[in-house]
């Protein structure tokens, strides 16, 4: 027996990927208990829902991206954008930090010496594949780990103070070695890993040069590319006496709230100086498009890592505003942290935006 009405409409074919996305985004705009946004989680899934509605009715899915995990961003990047204007939660930012105070021996207030070593592991033919991601070959792991305890010896020959290695270089669980060798040379180091894929979720592991290991968990909770978001995680701001620096860990450099965090981060006088972000990933333009506008906007330098063979790595001289993009070897760059504060002070408004756009 069937009945006509309302109750018998069939939903649009693509329902299904509607509520998929939905769901993904549900826990996305979750906070800390104690964060003054907390309560704003019904108003961010009333949000969502809208979007995820008028995009429905429109039938323009297909529109806001080439793939899933692109749909996924511009869906949630238009719900936030929503929930910020109705929130009215300016002064206080969405996301949750976690300060952590260091020194780095003998570093110059002026200037910063920064080792980026992108690699290209897959190509090498280090991993196996499972189920879409990335896992290292058993035999691969201990000459990895010997070959980046010495790119981390060569970058201190070369004055390095602070290492940026890719995401995947290494399992978390089997990154002893090169903490050691980082603790010894007294260095700030970025390691870009994961954890084992029955847990599987990206990590930056950052090491202080006071031999403190802190784990940089995505930021962003909702579920993109087979990685599942780690339980709720802080973004950590690690402060010196001369600059502030976050790790941006996989697409965390496009969660919709970091750029309006960080501006009111700036306007607090607790202004981000450099963005790293370990990445692997083999569309390098479009990470280069979204990290130097994000660079841009917050008035920040930026260091992209890239664990793939197209390349892409690049570090942003914000004050210069220009790259050096698409180097494929460990390179060691001079940021100038003092002229980048000089440049920021001289900026009208709340951001700068490049004539190009970023």
């Amino acid at each position: 027996m069937t009945s006509s009405g309302k109750g018998s409409r069939k939903k649009p074919v693509q329902f299904r990927e509607y509520q998929r996305l939905f769901n993904a985004f549900r826990t996305a705009g979750q906070l800390s208990n104690n964060h003054p946004g907390r309560t704003a989680l019904d108003l961010f899934d009333r949000c969502l829902k809208e979007v995820i509605n008028e995009v429905e009715a429109g039938g323009t899915l297909e529109s806001l991206g080439r793939d899933r995990s692109e749909r996924i961003a511009a869906i949630h990047a238009m719900a936030y954008d929503r929930f910020h204007r109705r929130a009215q939660l300016r002064g206080k930012p969405l996301l949750f930090y976690t300060y952590v105070d260091f020194e780095i021996p003998g570093c110059k207030p002026e200037s910063l010496r920064v080792a980026a070593a992108p690699l290209d592991f897959k190509t090498e033919g280090l991993y196996n594949d499972v189920d879409g991601l990335c896992e290292f070959k058993p035999d691969a792991i201990a000459p990895v780990t010997t070959r980046l305890t010495g790119m981390v010896q060569d970058f201190v020959r070369q004055d390095s103070q602070l290492m940026c290695f890719p995401e995947l270089c290494l399992p978390e669980s089997k990154i002893d070695d090169i903490v050691k060798e980082v603790c010894n040379s007294k260095v700030l180091a970025v390691i870009g890993t994961y954890h084992s894929l029955r847990e599987r979720s990206n990590v930056a592991v950052v090491v202080t040069p006071n031999g403190k290991v802190y784990r940089q968990h995505k930021a962003n909770r909702s579920r993109l590319e087979n990685i599942e978001p780690a339980p709720y995680a802080p973004i950590f701001v690690f402060r010196s006496r001369d600059f502030n620096l976050i790790s941006l860990t996989c697409l965390d450099v496009e969660h919709p709230s970091l750029q309006y965090d960080l501006l009111e981060l700036r306007h607090e006088g607790k202004a981000i100086d450099i963005i790293l972000n370990p990445s692997m990933t083999p569309r390098p333009d479009r990470a280069r498009s979204k990290l130097t506008e994000l660079a841009h906007k917050v008035c920040a330098m930026a260091v992209f890592v890239n664990n793939h063979r197209s390349g892409g790595s690049f570090v942003f001289d914000m004050t210069a505003k220009s790259y050096s993009a698409d180097f494929n070897t460990p390179q060691v760059f001079e940021l100038p942290i003092a002229k980048l504060r000089e440049f920021r002070g001289t900026l009208d408004g709340k951001h700068f935006v490049a004539p190009d756009g970023g």
